[in-house]
Protein backbone atom coordinates (compact mmCIF):
# COMPACT_ATOMS: atom_id res chain seq x y z
CA UNK A 1 0.00 0.00 0.00
CA UNK A 2 2.84 2.41 0.78
CA UNK A 3 4.46 1.75 -2.62
CA UNK A 4 1.26 2.83 -4.38
CA UNK A 5 0.70 5.88 -2.20
CA UNK A 6 2.52 8.42 -4.44
CA UNK A 7 -0.28 8.85 -6.99
CA UNK A 8 -2.97 8.97 -4.30
CA UNK A 9 -1.19 11.75 -2.40
CA UNK A 10 -0.57 13.79 -5.57
CA UNK A 11 -4.24 13.48 -6.61
CA UNK A 12 -5.59 14.40 -3.17
CA UNK A 13 -3.33 17.44 -2.79
CA UNK A 14 -4.18 18.58 -6.34
CA UNK A 15 -7.96 18.51 -5.78
CA UNK A 16 -7.47 20.21 -2.41
CA UNK A 17 -5.99 23.20 -4.31
CA UNK A 18 -8.55 23.24 -7.17
CA UNK A 19 -11.59 25.52 -7.08
CA UNK A 20 -15.05 24.03 -6.62
CA UNK A 21 -16.38 24.57 -10.13
CA UNK A 22 -18.14 22.35 -12.64
CA UNK A 23 -17.96 18.68 -11.75
CA UNK A 24 -15.67 19.38 -8.79
CA UNK A 25 -18.01 19.92 -5.87
CA UNK A 26 -17.25 21.53 -2.53
CA UNK A 27 -17.55 18.10 -0.91
CA UNK A 28 -14.61 16.82 -2.98
CA UNK A 29 -12.52 19.87 -2.10
CA UNK A 30 -13.31 19.68 1.62
CA UNK A 31 -12.57 15.94 1.82
CA UNK A 32 -9.25 16.34 0.02
CA UNK A 33 -8.26 19.25 2.31
CA UNK A 34 -8.98 17.14 5.39
CA UNK A 35 -7.06 14.12 4.06
CA UNK A 36 -4.04 16.25 3.14
CA UNK A 37 -4.08 17.81 6.62
CA UNK A 38 -4.27 14.38 8.27
CA UNK A 39 -1.37 13.15 6.18
CA UNK A 40 0.81 16.16 6.91
CA UNK A 41 0.01 15.86 10.60
CA UNK A 42 1.24 12.24 10.54
CA UNK A 43 4.46 13.30 8.78
CA UNK A 44 5.10 15.99 11.42
CA UNK A 45 4.22 13.67 14.31
CA UNK A 46 6.36 10.76 13.11
CA UNK A 47 9.24 13.04 12.00
CA UNK A 48 9.87 10.97 8.90
CA UNK A 49 10.39 13.85 6.43
CA UNK A 50 13.58 13.32 4.43
CA UNK A 51 13.74 15.83 1.55
CA UNK A 52 11.89 18.91 0.24
CA UNK A 53 12.28 20.43 -3.21
CA UNK A 54 10.59 23.57 -4.56
CA UNK A 55 9.92 23.76 -8.28
CA UNK A 56 7.65 25.62 -10.71
CA UNK A 57 4.92 22.96 -10.40
CA UNK A 58 4.89 23.04 -6.61
CA UNK A 59 6.71 21.61 -3.61
CA UNK A 60 8.01 18.05 -3.70
CA UNK A 61 8.18 16.12 -0.45
CA UNK A 62 9.88 12.83 0.32
CA UNK A 63 9.47 10.70 3.44
CA UNK A 64 10.49 7.20 4.46
CA UNK A 65 7.85 5.08 6.18
CA UNK A 66 8.47 1.44 7.13
CA UNK A 67 11.44 1.28 4.75
CA UNK A 68 9.48 2.67 1.79
CA UNK A 69 10.29 6.00 0.11
CA UNK A 70 7.16 8.06 -0.66
CA UNK A 71 7.16 11.17 -2.88
CA UNK A 72 4.29 13.56 -3.63
CA UNK A 73 3.72 17.02 -5.04
CA UNK A 74 1.83 19.86 -3.35
CA UNK A 75 0.73 22.65 -5.78
CA UNK A 76 1.42 26.29 -4.99
CA UNK A 77 -1.32 28.31 -3.36
CA UNK A 78 -2.30 30.03 -6.58
CA UNK A 79 -5.56 30.17 -8.45
CA UNK A 80 -5.64 27.05 -10.59
CA UNK A 81 -7.20 26.97 -14.03
CA UNK A 82 -8.71 23.78 -15.39
CA UNK A 83 -7.58 23.06 -18.96
CA UNK A 84 -10.29 21.91 -21.34
CA UNK A 85 -8.31 18.93 -22.64
CA UNK A 86 -8.29 17.26 -19.19
CA UNK A 87 -11.11 14.77 -18.58
CA UNK A 88 -12.29 15.59 -15.05
CA UNK A 89 -14.68 12.61 -14.99
CA UNK A 90 -11.81 10.11 -15.18
CA UNK A 91 -9.89 11.99 -12.50
CA UNK A 92 -12.92 12.01 -10.20
CA UNK A 93 -13.24 8.24 -10.62
CA UNK A 94 -9.64 7.79 -9.51
CA UNK A 95 -10.16 10.32 -6.73
CA UNK A 96 -13.06 8.33 -5.30
CA UNK A 97 -10.81 5.28 -4.99
CA UNK A 98 -7.82 7.23 -3.66
CA UNK A 99 -9.89 8.81 -0.88
CA UNK A 100 -10.92 5.43 0.54
CA UNK A 101 -7.43 4.02 -0.01
CA UNK A 102 -5.77 6.89 1.84
CA UNK A 103 -8.20 6.67 4.77
CA UNK A 104 -7.31 3.02 5.35
CA UNK A 105 -3.57 3.72 5.14
CA UNK A 106 -3.85 6.67 7.53
CA UNK A 107 -5.83 4.60 10.00
CA UNK A 108 -3.04 2.01 10.10
CA UNK A 109 -0.26 4.59 10.32
CA UNK A 110 -2.00 6.48 13.12
CA UNK A 111 -2.52 3.22 15.03
CA UNK A 112 1.21 2.48 14.76
CA UNK A 113 1.84 5.88 16.35
CA UNK A 114 -0.70 5.07 19.11
CA UNK A 115 -3.06 7.78 17.85
CA UNK A 116 -6.77 7.75 17.16
CA UNK A 117 -8.00 8.26 13.63
CA UNK A 118 -9.61 10.45 12.45
CA UNK A 119 -8.13 13.19 14.66
CA UNK A 120 -10.19 16.03 16.06
CA UNK A 121 -9.92 19.61 14.79
CA UNK A 122 -10.02 22.64 17.09
CA UNK A 123 -12.48 25.01 15.42
CA UNK A 124 -11.10 28.08 17.23
CA UNK A 125 -7.55 27.46 15.96
CA UNK A 126 -8.86 26.46 12.54
CA UNK A 127 -10.73 29.76 12.18
CA UNK A 128 -7.58 31.60 13.28
CA UNK A 129 -5.72 30.17 10.28
CA UNK A 130 -3.77 27.40 12.02
CA UNK A 131 -3.45 24.49 9.65
CA UNK A 132 -1.65 21.73 11.56
CA UNK A 133 -1.90 23.24 15.06
CA UNK A 134 -5.68 22.84 14.89
CA UNK A 135 -5.37 19.03 14.60
CA UNK A 136 -5.61 17.22 17.94
CA UNK A 137 -5.07 13.46 17.91
CA UNK A 138 -5.57 11.75 21.27
CA UNK A 139 -3.67 8.58 22.21
CA UNK A 140 -5.38 5.23 21.90
CA UNK A 141 -4.80 4.41 25.60
CA UNK A 142 -7.11 7.20 26.73
CA UNK A 143 -9.89 5.87 24.54
CA UNK A 144 -9.35 2.37 25.95
CA UNK A 145 -9.46 3.68 29.51
CA UNK A 146 -12.70 5.56 28.84
CA UNK A 147 -14.28 2.44 27.33
CA UNK A 148 -13.13 0.37 30.31
CA UNK A 149 -14.62 2.91 32.72
CA UNK A 150 -17.91 2.88 30.82
CA UNK A 151 -17.95 -0.92 30.96
CA UNK A 152 -17.29 -0.84 34.71
CA UNK A 153 -20.33 1.34 35.53
CA UNK A 154 -22.56 -0.26 38.20
CA UNK A 155 -25.69 -1.99 37.01
CA UNK A 156 -28.90 -2.94 38.79
CA UNK A 157 -28.38 -6.66 38.25
CA UNK A 158 -25.20 -6.87 40.33
CA UNK A 159 -26.95 -6.83 43.79
CA UNK A 160 -29.21 -9.66 42.64
CA UNK A 161 -26.21 -11.66 41.56
CA UNK A 162 -24.46 -11.06 44.89
CA UNK A 163 -27.62 -12.04 46.78
CA UNK A 164 -27.87 -15.25 44.78
CA UNK A 165 -24.23 -16.00 45.48
CA UNK A 166 -24.75 -15.40 49.23
CA UNK A 167 -27.80 -17.69 49.32
CA UNK A 168 -25.92 -20.40 47.46
CA UNK A 169 -23.01 -20.06 49.86
CA UNK A 170 -25.25 -20.38 52.94
CA UNK A 171 -26.98 -23.46 51.51
CA UNK A 172 -23.62 -24.98 50.69
CA UNK A 173 -22.33 -24.36 54.26
CA UNK A 174 -25.48 -26.01 55.74
CA UNK A 175 -25.04 -29.01 53.50
CA UNK A 176 -21.39 -29.29 54.51
CA UNK A 177 -22.36 -29.16 58.22
CA UNK A 178 -24.72 -32.15 57.82
CA UNK A 179 -22.21 -34.24 55.95
CA UNK A 180 -20.51 -35.85 59.04
CA UNK A 181 -23.86 -37.01 60.51
CA UNK A 182 -24.92 -38.38 57.16
CA UNK A 183 -21.60 -40.16 56.82
CA UNK A 184 -21.94 -41.83 60.26
CA UNK A 185 -25.51 -42.98 59.46
CA UNK A 186 -24.39 -44.47 56.17
CA UNK A 187 -21.45 -46.12 57.87
CA UNK A 188 -23.67 -47.73 60.59
CA UNK A 189 -26.13 -49.04 58.01
CA UNK A 190 -23.24 -50.39 56.01
CA UNK A 191 -21.89 -52.20 59.09
CA UNK A 192 -25.33 -53.78 59.78
CA UNK A 193 -25.55 -54.96 56.21
CA UNK A 194 -22.03 -56.37 56.46
CA UNK A 195 -22.98 -58.27 59.68
CA UNK A 196 -26.04 -59.75 58.04
CA UNK A 197 -23.98 -60.81 55.08
CA UNK A 198 -21.35 -62.34 57.42
CA UNK A 199 -24.01 -64.30 59.37
CA UNK A 200 -25.53 -65.53 56.14
CA UNK A 201 -22.07 -66.41 54.89
CA UNK A 202 -21.24 -68.46 58.05
CA UNK A 203 -24.68 -70.09 58.46
CA UNK A 204 -24.34 -72.27 55.40
CA UNK A 205 -20.99 -73.90 56.42
CA UNK A 206 -22.23 -74.46 59.99
CA UNK A 207 -25.40 -76.10 58.79
CA UNK A 208 -23.43 -78.30 56.42
CA UNK A 209 -20.98 -79.22 59.19
CA UNK A 210 -23.79 -80.14 61.57
CA UNK A 211 -25.50 -82.18 58.90
CA UNK A 212 -22.23 -83.97 58.09
CA UNK A 213 -21.58 -84.65 61.81
CA UNK A 214 -25.01 -86.19 62.31
CA UNK A 215 -24.47 -88.38 59.29
CA UNK A 216 -21.11 -89.54 60.69
CA UNK A 217 -22.71 -90.34 64.05
CA UNK A 218 -25.47 -92.37 62.47
CA UNK A 219 -23.05 -94.29 60.30
CA UNK A 220 -20.84 -95.03 63.33
CA UNK A 221 -23.84 -96.34 65.33
CA UNK A 222 -24.93 -98.51 62.45
CA UNK A 223 -21.46 -99.97 62.10
CA UNK A 224 -21.30 -100.69 65.87
CA UNK A 225 -24.66 -102.41 65.72
CA UNK A 226 -23.50 -104.50 62.83
CA UNK A 227 -20.37 -105.46 64.77
CA UNK A 228 -22.48 -106.47 67.84
CA UNK A 229 -24.72 -108.60 65.66
CA UNK A 230 -21.66 -110.32 64.24
CA UNK A 231 -20.29 -111.05 67.69
CA UNK A 232 -23.60 -112.67 68.84
CA UNK A 233 -23.61 -114.93 65.78
CA UNK A 234 -20.04 -116.02 66.46
CA UNK A 235 -20.94 -116.80 70.07
CA UNK A 236 -23.85 -119.00 69.08
CA UNK A 237 -21.70 -120.79 66.54
CA UNK A 238 -19.01 -121.46 69.15
CA UNK A 239 -21.60 -122.85 71.60
CA UNK A 240 -23.01 -125.07 68.91
CA UNK A 241 -19.57 -126.33 68.00
CA UNK A 242 -18.58 -127.14 71.53
CA UNK A 243 -21.97 -128.60 72.37
CA UNK A 244 -21.96 -131.28 69.67
CA UNK A 245 -19.13 -133.44 71.07
CA UNK A 246 -20.68 -133.41 74.48
CA UNK A 247 -23.94 -134.84 73.24
CA UNK A 248 -22.19 -137.56 71.26
CA UNK A 249 -20.16 -138.55 74.25
CA UNK A 250 -23.27 -139.03 76.30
Amino acid sequence: ALRDLDDALCMVHLFAALPSTGRITSNHTHTCCELSRHWQYYVAKSRCLQKVFVSVKGVYFQIEAMGESINWLVPHKFTQLLPKEVDIRVMLTFLEFYEVFLKFVLFKLYAMQNLQYPPKVDNRLDEAGCFLLAVKASPLTEGNEESNLSNQEPSESKPEVSLAVTTTTSVSSTALATLPTLFETLKASQVDEDDDEAVGFLAAPLEAALFAGSNNTLSAAASSLEQDGGDDGDEEERLRTFALPTDSAL
